[in-house]
């Protein structure tokens, strides 16, 4: 039991710290009604790490889309004879999923 109301308080203010930039007198009034301290907005680690891979991703994508779209098929039907690159090779479940790849 206190295990689950640590972690719905802790999920509250993390939730209020981020919706704080759009709603910020809303998320004040309940921060403070419940006495949470908001703090600013999280700062994010600036890298270009994976980058080249995500571009990879979504040029990908972009290939599954085209080929479906000429054989005039759903996003969601099944489509056979696609090679997933070797440097996306460690995604290969996550793509045949997505793309309903066979």
């Amino acid at each position: 039991m206190h295990s689950a109301h640590y972690t719905l308080h802790f999920l509250m203010e993390r939730f209020l710290i981020l919706i704080n930039p759009i709603i910020p007198q809303i998320t004040t009034v309940i921060s403070n009604s419940l006495k949470y301290k908001i703090t600013e907005f999280p700062n994010t680690k600036k890298t270009n790490e994976k980058l080249e891979l995500i571009d990879k991703i979504t040029n990908f994508n972009k290939e599954i889309w085209k080929r479906k779209k000429e054989k005039n098929i759903s996003l969601r039907a099944p489509i056979k004879d696609i090679k997933i690159p070797k440097e996306l090779q460690i995604y290969e479940k996550d793509l045949k999923n997505c793309h309903n790849l066979e």
